[in-house]
């Protein structure tokens, strides 16, 4: 028989020898065929240009660098893929990250500018 009394655990947090921290830019991807929601966080930055061309004038003690110009590229660099296996988990996490990135943004209200690339900020939750 099951009881229905209240039962308490006590969890522990470790971290993962393979963990790593890094600041999204943003995320990619969404539900798959198997019914799970894949997220593809990525670092958004500027590519690296193919080729550089640097002058040393040591007479003027100067260097010039001149890049090739080349059409501006945005290259969105994966560095982590997160895999949830059902909707009710990510709905959970979701709502974790509005409840704490509601309460952050309210606080730094008027401080700091928060500014996501291409985009306006959103309206806070009420």
């Amino acid at each position: 028989m099951i009881s229905d009394d209240p039962k308490s655990f006590k969890i522990r947090f470790e971290d993962s020898p393979t963990k790593v921290s890094f600041s999204p830019s943003g995320v990619w991807g969404g539900p798959n065929l198997q019914g799970q929601i894949v997220a593809h966080f990525y670092v958004e930055g500027h590519a690296f240009p193919l080729d550089a061309k640097i002058r040393v004038d040591p007479r003027a003690n100067s260097v010039i660098e001149q890049i090739s110009p080349e059409e501006p590229i945005l290259v969105r660099q994966i560095q982590a893929t997160v895999v949830l296996s059902n909707p009710f988990t990510a709905i959970a996490i979701g709502n974790w990250l509005i409840q704490h990135g509601t309460s952050l943004a309210k606080q730094m209200e008027g401080k700091v500018p928060v500014a996501v690339v291409g985009q306006p900020n959103p309206p806070l939750p009420k």
